[in-house]
């Protein structure tokens, strides 16, 4: 029986068609998440099994192969903002970076940025050199590139590890970058990177930039999993002892999480995309005296790191 010419490239193209979405419907990639469980104290809840955790895309459910506690002195870049723009905070900017150095006891990097990148410690140096060049911190000022900061710190890793993050203390103006904020984020999702910020703004008359600092810090953090304070900076005893215990508690969120095994079907994920992850009770409803702390967007699993792909 022979066919008409249109008719066999019909077929051929129906058949390939078919088996590619064969492929893809029967293709599937596991994904590690870090996640914080935290009390409404914001302690971290241990002993969480893989079953009481709820992840969803599109409404459909993910399943939890693996939710394993890690407690562990993880790597950190902490990056500073020294532009025109923080002239007069950079005390305060010292004082913080020296109090992650020297309390949260992971393993530092220090980046000092403006509209270029200022100075550099890598990872080979110790903590004692990262706090010496912060006693010596160069005067503040030019342009806030705030984008090409990230990307730096983040190559600054090279692998990925896990538990990386970058505490950025930065005062919210971004008006110099050349590198797009949508390729960072790209970039701290594939590596697992997590964000956590400290808004350092004090002035009573803000630029528009600065203005939209708090929200963009947090946008930024939600997105790959970190945290975001944005504290009203009191001087007096009590409110120095406020974020003192404000300070410990996010160090706690950096050092101590949930690794989370994903199982997902290739076909949800083909772009990058938000999902829902909670944690439920014994009835199966949403625990509310709890907040899980986690990326909210995922990368396809061609564009990550640190995934398999499974069939």
């Amino acid at each position: 029986m022979s066919f008409p010419p249109r008719t066999v490239i019909g077929v051929l193209v129906f058949s390939v068609a078919l088996g590619l979405a064969k492929s893809e419907e029967g293709t599937r990639c596991q994904k590690r998440i870090l996640v914080n469980v935290l009390n409404h104290n914001g302690e971290f809840m241990s002993g969480l099994e893989p079953s009481v955790f709820r992840a969803q895309l599109h409404g459909q459910p993910l399943k939890v192969l693996t939710s394993t506690p890690t407690s562990a002195p993880p790597r950190i870049v902490i990056l500073v903002d020294l532009s025109g723009s923080t002239h007069g905070v950079s005390k305060i900017a010292r004082a913080l970076a020296e109090n992650i150095v020297v309390s949260s006891h992971q393993r530092p990097a220090l980046v000092l940025f403006s509209d270029h990148v200022i100075e550099t410690v890598d990872f080979s140096h110790s903590p004692e050199e990262v706090v010496r060049k912060l006693d010596k911190l160069p005067e503040s000022k030019g342009p806030t590139a705030l984008y090409d900061g990230l990307k730096y710190a983040a190559d600054l890793f090279g692998e990925p590890l896990l538990g990386d993050s970058v505490y950025l203390i930065f005062d919210g103006g971004e008006n110099a970058s050349k590198v797009r904020r949508t390729e960072v984020q790209s970039e701290f999702l594939a590596k697992g990177i997590r964000i956590y910020t400290f808004c350092l703004q004090i002035r009573v008359f803000p630029t528009e930039e600065e203005e939209g600092g708090p929200a963009l810090l947090k946008e930024l953090s939600d997105l790959t999993g970190g945290e975001a304070l944005n504290p009203k900076l009191d001087f007096s005893r009590s409110g120095q002892d406020r974020l003192a215990s404000e300070l410990q508690r996010l160090y706690q969120k950096m050092t101590e999480f949930y690794e989370l095994q994903l199982d997902i079907p290739g076909e949800l994920l083909r772009k990058r995309q938000r999902w829902d992850l909670e944690v439920l009770d014994r009835n199966g409803r949403k625990r509310k005296d709890l907040r899980v702390v986690y990326p909210h967007e995922l990368n396809p699993c061609s564009e990550s790191l640190g995934t398999a792909s499974v069939r």
